[in-house]
Order: structure tokens, then C-alpha cells, then sequence
């Protein structure tokens, strides 16, 4: 999702909907009045030419900054890690290769229930998020220092170092009570 609340996303997608579709239905009856000849829509009102010219401005204003909003929008997760191109073609690491690289270097380690790696685009370049889920009790400093050798590593194989920010959450392990019947 985008810096912008998802409550006014869905609020002005609901508006923008909303305004097209009854625009749509009066240019609809208007411009094929026998398709529907039981509803009467009375004709607009004559205005003068100055208020169509501020109704015309505002209306720009309006599109120009939706257009601004639409192209500032869309700069988030990608497949891409490393795009490069090199004198014998183009070399692209898709972020799978990354997830696979950080979870067998971390495999052996009893305390990590499982890593999940994104990519995202931050100021044009690639950023991996890496979320670790640990076990219960686990020693997170010696996870987090396992993870750092991990990217390491990774950024050794890759040739290429790549920002990470890393996110260690804890799992929630569900244990079955036991029954006893006396």
C-alpha cells in the first residue's frame, strides 16, 4: 500500500465511481432519449460563460493533480534485486533467488521458524525486507547476528550488496491442552 490511508483510498475511489457513473447515466439519457422514455431528467440550467470557465478550471486542477497522485503512486514491491546489463546481455536476480540463498543459510538454525524475503523499490533501487519468525525464548541477538552473516554471505554469492531491513517477529505456537478425565 502507498503512504496514503487506505480508509481515503477506498473513500475517493468510491467518489471518483460514484461521479462517473451518474455522469455516464445523464450523457446516457441524453444522448438516447427512446432507450428509457419513462424518466424525465430536467435540462441544466443556462450558465453564464465565466462560471463555465471556472467550473473548467477546477476541473483541470482536479485531473492534473489526480494525474500527479496516479504517477507518484505504484513504487513498491518488485521481482527484480539486480538488474544489470553487462556486455554479454542483461543479468536480472529475481528476489526468489535471494529467499532461497537467506533460508539455507539460516536452515540450520533451530531457533528460526521461517524467513520470508521482498523486495521493494526505495528511491530506485532494490531493498530487501527480510522477516524472520523465531521460535519462543529464542536468543534474538544471536539471531540477528546469524541473519547479518546470512546477508553477508548472500551479498558475497550475489556480488552485489543490496540494503536490507530486517524484521524479527516472534511465532505464536499454539499448544493443544491436555484433556484429563478423571
Amino acid at each position: 500500500m502507498t503512504s496514503s490511508n487506505r480508509v481515503i483510498n477506498r473513500m475517493l475511489l468510491a467518489l471518483v465511481g460514484l461521479a462517473a457513473l451518474v455522469a455516464a447515466a445523464y450523457v446516457t439519457v441524453r444522448a438516447y432519449p427512446a432507450l428509457i422514455p419513462t424518466i424525465s431528467i430536467p435540462a441544466l440550467p443556462a450558465v453564464e460563460g465565466a462560471a463555465l470557465w471556472y467550473l473548467a478550471g477546477a476541473s483541470g486542477i482536479v485531473v492534473a493533480l489526480s494525474i500527479a497522485w496516479i504517477v507518484t503512486r505504484g513504487r513498491g514491491s518488485t521481482h527484480d534485486v539486480i538488474h544489470e546489463n553487462t556486455p554479454f546481455g542483461v543479468v536480472e536476480v529475481d528476489v526468489r533467488v535471494v529467499s532461497d540463498l537467506v533460508s539455507a543459510q539460516l536452515a540450520n538454525r533451530q531457533d528460526i521458524v521461517g524467513v520470508s524475503v521482498n523486495a521493494y523499490r526505495v528511491r530506485r533501487a532494490a531493498t530487501l525486507a527480510l522477516t524472520v519468525t523465531v521460535r519462543s525464548g529464542a536468543d534474538i541477538e544471536r539471531v540477528r547476528d546469524d541473519v547479518a552473516l546470512a546477508v553477508a554471505e548472500v551479498d558475497t554469492q550475489l556480488e552485489s550488496r543490496l540494503p536490507v531491513v530486517v524484521h524479527i517477529t516472534g511465532a505464536r505456537i499454539i499448544r493443544a491442552r491436555e484433556k484429563r478425565v478423571s
